[in-house]
This record gives C-alpha cells, structure tokens and sequence, in this order.
C-alpha cells in the first residue's frame, strides 16, 4: 500500500505548532520522484492528466469527469461554460483510504484539492475505491454557479438566481439529471396548483423579471418569492422538453441583456414572440411544471483515453503547475512555509528546462568537434518559472523566463499579460517619447502582447487595463483597433472600477469629452469606493470646465 510519507509533506520537516486543539490545517503534499511508482499520461479534451493510481481507477475518474461537464453542459451550453486556452489538469495519487489523520502539529495532506489561478486550473486528488460508491455523482453546484457569476460578460441576475433554485433540487446521476416539480412560491401553494390547474396565480411582467435589481430600504418578502418563482420557472421552461429551441433561446438572450438593454425586440428576436406572449406561455407551463418532474439524459458513453508512461517534460510541467499554485495557497495559510514550497517548484521546473533541452539537435564530436546548439526550453515550463519568481517577489529574476516564454509562443494570457506589465513599468521608468511620453516602439512593444492575450481565454482585466494605460501615457493615437479593444473590455467587464476610469481619462486626454462625460456618469452610477468616487468626481469637474 502506497504512503503518505512517499509523498512527503513539508510541513512535516518543520517546527512544531503550539499544543492548543485547533482544526487540522490542509497543505498540498511535496511530489517527490525518488523511490515512487512512475506516473501515467493521458489526455482527453481538454484534461491533462499525471498519475500514480492505477490504470482502472484513473480511467474511471477520467470518465467521471467527462460525466459531470456533460452534465454541466445539459444546464449550460459549451459556449458558456468556462474556457481557457490551456487544459484543466490533475494530479492523481494512490489510494485514499492510505492518508493520515492531521499529526501533532495539527497538519494533514489533502485528498481532493483543487487551485486555480486566473487562466489555469489543477485539481490534486489522492484516489481510491470510496471514490466510485453509487450511481449518484458529487456534482459541485456551487462551483457551477461560480463559474456563472464570474462569466465575462456578466450573466443577468434572474438567470443566476433561477438556476440557483433548480439547481438545489436537481439529481445528478450517471445516466443523466432529475428534477423534481417545480415550488412555486411555497409547497401549499405547488399542491393547490398542481391539484388545480385553474387556480389563480400571479406573474411579474417581464419587463420587471428582468429589470437590474435594486436594493430596497424595505425588502418586500412577497415580491422577492415571486420574483425568484418566476426566473426558476422561466429556466425550467427553456430546459423542458429535448434539444428544445426554448433553450437556445434563453441562453442567447441571457448573452445578449449582459450588454444589451431587454428590450421587446431583443425577446422577440431571442425567443420569437412577444414579452406578454412568452409570459403567457410561462402561465400555462406552470400548472405542469408543479405537477411532474422532468429529466434530462446524457448521451451515450465516449472512448476511454490512452494511459502511457509520463515523460519527464510532462511530469515537470504539470506538477510544477501544481507546485507552483501551491505556494500562494500554502503562503496564505502558513506563510512560514512557503519558502520550502517556492525552493520545491523552482527545482521541479528546473528539471523540466533539462528534459526539454536535453535532446541536441546534433552528436557532439569526439574530438573537440562542436555540438549543435541545444533546444530552447519548453515555452510553457519558461512561462512557469517567470511566473513563479514573479509571485516570489523577485520580478528581475522573472523577466527573463517570462520574455522567453513569449518568444516560443506560449499559451495562457496571464503570462501575455505579465509581460506586457514588466515591459510597461520598464518603459514608464526611462520614457522615450516627447514631454515624457512613452514613445510608438515602446507603446507597440507593450500592445504586441496585450493583442495576443486578447485572442486566448480566458479574458483578463489586467489585459485591458494595461493596454488603457499604455495609450493613456503615450501618444498613439486612438485608432479602430485599439478602441476596439478598449470596448471589448469595458464590454467583458462593465463593473471594473479602474478599467473604467482609466478609459474615461484617456478618452478626456484626447479631447473626446461626450464619451468621457458618458464614461464618468457610468462609473458615478455604480457601487464605488470612497476613493474611487473621489476620483471620478475630481474627472467629471475638469470636464465640466
């Protein structure tokens, strides 16, 4: 049976915690290579994953997880669903039943551990039997609202909140989800219209469903059950029914009111019918909905992926991912140990710089004769390097692997982005433009990055933000593209407080004071800090001049 010592805690090397009782503290286990079985390799979609459980349970956790995005995606269609340019990973372990209990320090290695970062993802999971018991699946609804709420652009509160009610009751299974009938209001009144038909009831207007809500000074009770009965019922009625185009429907309006007003020719454009229509429809929906329950069924099964040996590339590259997330979680929990985390990862991505320079492009000589160069090293692996001393506060010791990266064509917009940030401090420190501006080569060099972020998923406000900042302090002008993308990002974030200001202040800058003024008024509307409200009401003065 495999250990937990194998893998190695570093907490465990350390001093003791004092002798008060106090809930275990969970740390990210140290993946050593010495001494353990070999890891596995698959990928599949959009998963990657390392593994030193066995072939059957590995294969039957991948398929679990197939499950539950097909799942996810019978509520949600792929389009909404949370995307990123690199894969979801794992790191998969032996078996669970293996781990510790929390040691006299009050330590404990995780079993099903999952980080993320703005682009990336990676889920530790120590595996074993316990894990497949029954037919019914662990399905994470919270992290499916989650990623709702954090969709860019943001997703209409109505349609959040009636998933949030179906989503309670829903039961999700292997072979698909069951829902029970739709409470409507409250149980007794379920039963007198499920027993009724013909029983009075009231609907909102759509026009008040899908007005932005308003914290009130006096919450009313009533209207608040009606109000969350009707958008649980709306998000019934479009998941009704098989590859219904009511769902379709929904969804494209839902996407289109994140920057669009809910007109009435927007929902007779989504939907095909009126708003009074479609409320009319809910009405006579709502007698079934209460009434039976429905279920929604998973296609059939999809082929297994490939198991192989991981090559050391591979190996470095995943678990260095890990390792490297691990330090902030570790940081911010016990900052003590954070360091043994940092030194960890460093040597796990050094020795992926090894693998993927190992192979020359030519034999050396036996004599003196001179070899090819080597290769440079994985672009990913340079990513994570940078990334990390980045976030071990050493940006100089960053810069180099950061930029490398960017030079073999890395995937992940943070890493775009972080670039883009270094290169703009640098050039805000020795500008070489006129009257202190930054110059065309140095703004360009800054954008080239931010434009390649732009095309990659998922979007970063810091993308935005820096490329607000580099035309604000220089003196391009502003041209389609480039407000192009500022319109992009204020579109995927319309709640971001210093994109926001950013933008107004550099559209004043260059003299357009309508979109400024319009700008200002958009960012005095919204819920601002103290600070933030100063600095849009110190703008919308000199505009006013």
């Amino acid at each position: 049976m495999k250990t937990w010592p194998r893998l190695g805690i570093f907490a465990l090397a350390l001093a003791a915690f004092g002798a008060e009782q106090r809930p275990p503290i969970e740390l990210p286990p140290l993946l050593v290579s010495e001494g353990a079985s070999p890891w596995r390799y698959a990928a599949a979609g959009d998963v990657e994953v390392i593994s030193r459980s066995s072939d059957d349970l590995t294969l039957r956790f991948l398929e679990r997880e197939r499950l539950r995005e097909e799942l996810a995606r019978l509520i949600v269609p792929v389009e909404f669903r949370p995307r990123r340019s690199l894969p979801r990973m794992f790191v998969l372990t032996g078996d669970e039943a293996s781990t510790p209990r929390a040691d006299d320090r009050g330590i404990r290695p995780p079993t099903d551990l999952q980080l993320d970062d703005w682009d990336v993802q990676v889920r530790f999971v120590a595996l074993g039997e316990a894990s497949f018991v029954g037919e019914s699946l662990a399905f994470d609804r919270r992290q499916l609202l989650l990623s709702l709420q954090r969709h860019a652009p943001p997703l209409p509160e109505w349609l959040l909140e009636g998933l949030s009610v179906l989503l309670a009751d829903m039961d999700f299974q292997t072979a698909g989800i069951l829902m029970p009938p739709l409470i409507w209001i409250s149980e007794p009144v379920r039963q007198r219209l499920s027993a009724a038909p013909d029983y009075p009831r009231t609907l909102l207007a759509l026009g008040e469903l899908f007005a932005p809500r308003v914290p009130a000074a006096k919450p009313d009770p009533e209207f608040n059950a009606l109000w969350r009965s009707e958008a649980a019922l709306l998000c019934r009625w479009a998941l009704d029914g098989k590859d219904a185009p009511s769902r379709a429907a929904l969804w494209k309006f839902a996407g289109r009111v994140g920057t669009e007003r809910p007109t009435e020719a927007l929902i007779e454009e989504c939907f095909g019918m009126s708003s009074s229509d479609l409320r009319d429809r809910l009405s006579d929906y709502l007698p079934v909905a209460v009434k039976r329950g429905m279920r929604l069924p998973l296609a059939s099964a999809a082929p297994s992926p490939t198991l192989r040996d991981a090559t050391a590339l591979e190996i470095a590259r995943i678990q260095g991912e890990w390792e490297r997330l691990a330090v902030a979680y570790v940081r911010a929990r016990q900052p003590e140990l954070a360091p043994q985390y940092v030194a960890q990862a460093r040597d796990t991505l050094r020795r992926g710089v090894e693998a993927s320079t190992s192979q020359e492009r030519g034999a050396s000589g036996p004599k003196g004769t001179t070899s090819a160069p080597r290769q440079a090293p994985d672009a990913r692996i340079s990513a994570l390097l940078g990334l990390l001393e980045l976030e071990a506060g050493r940006p100089v010791e960053a810069r180099p692997h950061l930029e490398a990266a960017l030079h073999g064509s890395v995937v992940g917009p943070r890493v775009l982005a972080e670039v883009a940030r270094l290169r703009f401090v640098e050039a805000r420190a020795k500008p070489e433009g006129a009257s202190g501006l930054l110059s065309a080569v140095q703004a360009n060099t800054i954008l080239a990055p931010l434009a390649t972020a732009r095309t990659q998923s998922p979007p970063l406000p810091l993308t935005f933000l820096l490329a607000a900042q580099t035309l604000l302090y220089s003196g391009l002008p502003l041209e389609p593209p480039n407000l192009g993308l500022l319109d992009e990002g204020l579109r995927f974030f319309p709640q971001d407080q210093s994109l926001l200001f950013q933008v107004a202040l550099l559209r004043a800058s260059r003299g357009d004071k309508s979109e400024a003024t319009a700008l200002v008024k958009r960012g005095l509307a919204s819920e601002l800090t103290p600070a933030n409200r100063a600095a849009f009401e110190r703008l919308r003065v000199s505009l006013e001049k």
